[in-house]
């Protein structure tokens, strides 16, 4: 199964380092784009041994993150793609 998402985050600006240094550290978290008064935009991709759900909800968790918005996700269960891989 394929997960992709886009997340919209706003972030506390004094915490933004912080909370990008932790967000690198996510399997399968990308930051796309940031902004110094703390608007993020992040790429979510599946994550070996991650459900879907866990890396957004580990963003909540971020030091510095105020609020998390989903803007997309795609999931593709296709079995077809799973027997390519």
């Amino acid at each position: 199964m394929t997960t992709i998402a886009s997340v919209l985050l706003r972030v506390n600006p004094p915490r933004l380092h912080e909370a990008l240094d932790a967000l690198a550290r996510m399997p399968g978290v990308d930051v796309h784009a940031c902004a110094p008064d703390g608007r993020v935009v992040l790429v979510i991709e599946d994550a070996p041994a991650l459900s879907a759900a866990e890396p957004y909800q580990r963003l909540h968790a971020v030091e510095g993150v105020l609020s998390a918005f989903l803007a997309y996700q795609y999931c593709d269960e296709s079995p077809l793609q799973e027997q390519a891989a």
